[in-house]
């Protein structure tokens, strides 16, 4: 900022500002991390960059000081890969569990204003479910009034994941949903269930079926979903047919001069004998008899 002066002289003022930090809110354990930290000097020269995880100063970067870089021991396991860290970047490698928490960004101008500005965020390290979510249901073909009941489950991941249902497309109510999270006997991985109760509806069904998926969700870095499907059942047209171990027959009536008409029983390949025939010869046999 500048002001003028009666004398007509300007004086400026400047100073750090616009400090700003990306810190990714989930790593997953193993991968490498990378801190930003940015800010506006206004002019003035940079005396210090440090950064902190919790209270615990872990690295500093002083432009004046040979090498500008400086690490600082951390108990949590902490690694800082110097050649790609800087006065605004920080490359955390292979980062275990043990270095979650909330980092800050702390920047001092140089003489004479010494400003400081410090922002914060936390990060998460996490271990991604070895399997994608999956759905176990009751059965497959409903008719309306009954109960549809399905699980998903989604194991071995830390923290637990979020589960969602919808239901053909659209998010399911909360009212038919229950949630419920168990860890391993270690202690160190969570497994999470979702139930899904409703009752079967003929609105229920699009087309005679109903789509049911599954959502698992952690941070902005794991998406993996399961969906099945179920049919309404529908009314069946039954056909009766009688089979035999002889080789099957058909009829024809032949008529005679002089004659009474007899029935002749002729053999045919064909699998099996039509309920309805069988009742109609019989209803022949007893007009002619």
């Amino acid at each position: 900022m500048c002001i003028k002066g009666v004398s007509q002289i300007r004086h400026c003022t400047r100073g750090l500002r616009d400090v700003r930090i990306n810190v990714p809110s989930a790593v997953v354990r193993g991968d490498d991390a990378t801190l930003q930290c940015y800010y506006d000097l206004e002019g003035e020269q940079l005396y210090a960059v440090k950064w902190y995880l919790g209270t615990t100063e872990f690295y500093r970067y002083t432009p004046k000081e040979i090498p500008p870089i400086k690490q600082f021991p951390s108990q949590s396991g902490l690694t800082v890969r110097e050649p790609d860290s800087n006065a605004t970047s920080v490359l955390l490698e292979h980062v275990p569990r043990s270095i979650s928490g909330r980092y800050s960004c702390e920047v001092s101008a140089d003489a004479p204003s010494f400003y400081t500005a410090i922002q914060s965020a936390y990060l998460q390290v996490v271990d991604l479910p070895p399997k994608d979510p999956y759905i176990s249901i009751n059965k497959t073909r409903y008719h309306h009034g009954e109960m549809l009941r399905a699980t998903c489950t989604s194991e071995h991941s830390n923290p637990a994941v979020n589960l969602t249902w919808y239901v053909n497309g659209l998010p399911a109510e909360s009212k038919y949903v229950h949630n419920s999270r168990e860890k391993s006997a270690d202690g160190q991985y969570h497994t999470s269930h979702s139930v899904l109760k409703m009752k079967i509806t003929k609105q229920s069904f699009v087309k005679h079926r109903l789509k049911i998926r599954c959502v698992a969700r952690m941070y902005d870095i794991y998406y993996k979903s399961h969906e099945k499907s179920v049919e309404s059942e529908r009314k069946r047209h039954h056909h009766y047919f009688v089979t035999t171990t002889e080789p099957p027959v058909q009829w024809e009536l032949v008529e005679t001069l002089g004659a009474n008409p007899e029935v002749r029983f002729v053999f045919n390949s064909s699998v099996g004998i039509c309920f309805s025939s069988i009742v109609y010869i019989v209803m022949v046999l007893a007009l002619f008899r």
